[in-house]
């Protein structure tokens, strides 16, 4: 049996692979299958090499997906405001040295990959305001404790609807 400590108390006592949501991860393993056929079959005649990408970016996926399964969500919460802190970064990043295409600039483009910062930035805001929330539950109660999230929420806005992006802004 595997243990997992978190913060030196002992939170799961059951192994990953009992605890593991099967039925999720079997529908979303179907999903892409599905998906990366329909990608096949519209690219079959055209661009083969479409499809290959897709198929590398899935295990890419997968791999950064078992990853973060077995570090366990609570060890993200540790770093929550610097993951926080490089979206921010990532988005100023993108006003100044981004990429334009199709007319808006949403792009950095690290020379082997392109990046599209505020797709990281939902995530992040989901760990950094459930952090926030959770170590300040008490006050949340009040007017005054809701503009620290607020606050949290509106810098990647604004700096995603500077792009202008105003669907993933909000």
């Amino acid at each position: 049996m595997m243990q997992v400590i978190y913060r030196g108390k002992r939170v799961a006592s059951r192994s990953l692979i009992k605890q593991f949501d099967w039925v999720l991860f079997g529908a979303a393993m179907l999903l892409t299958v599905i998906g990366l056929s329909a990608v096949y079959s519209a690219t079959l005649q055209i661009e083969m090499d479409h499809f290959q990408k897709q198929l590398i970016w899935t295990a890419v996926g997968l791999g950064i997906f078992l990853i973060t399964v077995g570090i366990g969500y609570r060890r993200f919460l540790d770093f929550s405001y610097l993951f926080y802190l490089i979206t921010v970064l990532a988005l100023a990043g993108v006003l100044v040295w981004g990429d334009v295409r199709y007319g808006a600039r949403r792009w950095l483009d690290l020379g082997f990959v392109a990046l599209q910062p505020s797709e990281f930035v939902k995530p992040v805001l989901i760990i950094v305001l459930a952090r926030f929330v959770g170590a300040n539950r008490f006050s949340m109660g009040r007017w005054a404790g809701l503009l620290r999230p607020l606050f949290l929420v509106a810098l990647p806005f604004f700096l995603v609807l500077l792009e202008p992006d105003l669907g993933t802004a909000l």
